[in-house]
């Protein structure tokens, strides 16, 4: 069984599950205002999920830690700029 079995969002579907990336549409009229309302979605799930660890763990594992141009979305209840801020964080602490 996969740690991703646990997860509060793994049968997530429509709306639910596309406020996980936190797109913001401005072409069909979307604002700031939808994004704040996709992360607390995002959250409302994340919240109580028990496998946060291991989903942020992925998350910087294929976001290289900070260094990738390619983050997006919700994991381990983060947004792509608090897991950055972490990483800068991480990396500060490793190389004092």
């Amino acid at each position: 069984m996969s740690w991703r079995d646990s997860a509060a969002c793994r049968d997530l579907e429509g709306p639910n599950l596309a406020a996980f990336m936190l797109e913001v549409d401005a072409e069909a009229g979307e604002t700031m205002r939808d994004y704040y309302r996709k992360l607390r979605i995002a959250r409302y799930f994340c919240g109580p999920c028990p496998v946060q660890n291991e989903c942020l763990a992925m998350a910087f594992e294929s976001e290289g830690w900070g260094v990738s141009t390619t983050r997006y979305g919700v994991f381990g209840n983060m947004t792509p700029t608090e897991r950055r801020k972490l990483a800068e964080k991480e990396r500060a602490n490793a190389n004092p």
